[in-house]
C-alpha cells in the first residue's frame, strides 16, 4: 500500500497521478510487458519489488525521512558492490518516485545546521570562561579551553582537529607540545593529520600576530603550554569542547543557540566574509582546495537588513507615473 501511496505523493503531490504516472503508471506498464509475452518476474524485478517494500516498510515510522531512505538505500548499494552483486534492483525511477513520494508525505526536517561563532560571539564565550575557571572544570580546563577555541577561529579549525580523549591520545595523530611553534614572529602550529590529509603528511597552520591579547591564539596557548601537561588539550575531549564546555560557556554569556565544533570553521569563515575580504582570501585562510567555503559562510542578519535598506536609500528614477519605461526594464547589450 505504501509503495502506491508514495508513488502517487511522488508525481503530483496530493493530485491523482495521471494515466502514466506513479506505481500505478509502472503497474500498467509491467501489464502490458506481459500481455505482450515478456517477463516481468525475473530475479531482477523480483528483488527490485522487495527493495521498494522494505524502503515503503520504513517510510511510515517518523523517524525515517526520505534523505534517510536515500541514505539505505545508498548503504545497500554498497553493500552489493562489496560483495560483487550487480546493482540493478537497487537502481530505477520507481526507487526514486518513493523516496519523492516519502519525502513530500512526511516533509524534510531541518538539518539543524550548526550557527556560527563570529568575532563578537567568541569574545563574549572566552570572557564567560576567563571570569570564573571553577565553573568549568579548574584553571586546567579553563586555559585548555580558552585556548582551543581561540585557536579553532584564527585558524579555521574544526575542535576535532586538535583534541582527543585522555586514552585515544597517539602521538602520531594528535597534537603534541613539540607541534606548537611560537616564535615571535612567525608562530605556527603543525597539524600531524586531518581528514583531508589522509597520508599524515601534516600541515602547517600559521597563527596571527598583532591582534587583541584577549583573543589570541598564541597568548593562550602560551599560558596553556607554561600549566599543562607533555599532552596540550589533555583536560578537554572533542565532546568537552563542542558540547557541554561550549553550552556551558555560551549560557554564561547569555547566548542561547546550537553551536558545535564546527562553528569555529564557519564563524570565521562568515566573519572574514562580513569584513569584506575576497572568497578566493578566505579559501587561503581556510585550506580549502574547492568552492566549498561556500557553504561555510552564513549571512549575518546586521549584513543583510543594512542590504535591504540600502534599495530604499538609492535614488528613485521611475517615471512620474510611477512605471518604469520600457528602455530601463529591457536594454539588450548588442
Amino acid at each position: 500500500m505504501w509503495v502506491a501511496i508514495l508513488g502517487w505523493r511522488s508525481t503530483s503531490g496530493m493530485g491523482y497521478p495521471g494515466r502514466h504516472g506513479g506505481v500505478m503508471g509502472e503497474h500498467r506498464r509491467a501489464t502490458a510487458t506481459s500481455a505482450a509475452g515478456g517477463s516481468t518476474t525475473g530475479p531482477c524485478c523480483r528483488y527490485h519489488t522487495l527493495v521498494e517494500s522494505w524502503l515503503a516498510n520504513l517510510a511510515p515510522s517518523d523517524r525515517v525521512s526520505g534523505e534517510q531512505l536515500k541514505e539505505r538505500l545508498t548503504g545497500l548499494r554498497s553493500w552489493h558492490t562489496d560483495l560483487g552483486l550487480h546493482n540493478s534492483g537497487t537502481t530505477g525511477d520507481s526507487l526514486k518516485r518513493l523516496i519523492r513520494g516519502d519525502s513530500r508525505y512526511h516533509g524534510e526536517r531541518s538539518k539543524g545546521q550548526a550557527l556560527p561563532i563570529t568575532l563578537p560571539v567568541l569574545r563574549w564565550v572566552v570572557d564567560a570562561i576567563r571570569s570564573d575557571h571553577n565553573l568549568f572544570g579548574g584553571t586546567g580546563s579553563a586555559l585548555s579551553l580558552t585556548a582551543a577555541y581561540t585557536l579553532a577561529f584564527a585558524a579555521f579549525l574544526r575542535c576535532a582537529n586538535f583534541t582527543y580523549r585522555g586514552g585515544d591520545f597517539d602521538p602520531a595523530f594528535d597534537l603534541c607540545r613539540h607541534h606548537v611553534h611560537l616564535e615571535k614572529d612567525t608562530p605556527y602550529i603543525h597539524l600531524p593529520a586531518s581528514k583531508t590529509n589522509v597520508f599524515r603528511q601534516g600541515v602547517d597552520v600559521n597563527l596571527p600576530t598583532g591582534i587583541p591579547d584577549d583573543l589570541s591564539p598564541v597568548n593562550a596557548i602560551r599560558e596553556l603550554v607554561a600549566a599543562s601537561q607533555p599532552n596540550l588539550w589533555c583536560h578537554c575531549s572533542p565532546s568537552a569542547v563542542s558540547t557541554h564546555a561550549s553550552g556551558l560557556a555560551l549560557r554564561e554569556a547569555r547566548i542561547g543557540a546550537k553551536f558545535t565544533g564546527h562553528s569555529f570553521r564557519r564563524g570565521a569563515a562568515t566573519w572574514a566574509a562580513s569584513v569584506g575580504c575576497s572568497e578566493s582570501e578566505i579559501q587561503a585562510m581556510g585550506r580549502w582546495k574547492s568552492d566549498c567555503l561556500k557553504a561555510y559562510i552564513d549571512n549575518l542578519a546586521s549584513a543583510m537588513r543594512n542590504l535591504v535598506s540600502s534599495h530604499y536609500q538609492r535614488p528613485l528614477t521611475l517615471h512620474t507615473s510611477g512605471i518604469p519605461p520600457l528602455h530601463a526594464i529591457y536594454n539588450p547589450h548588442l
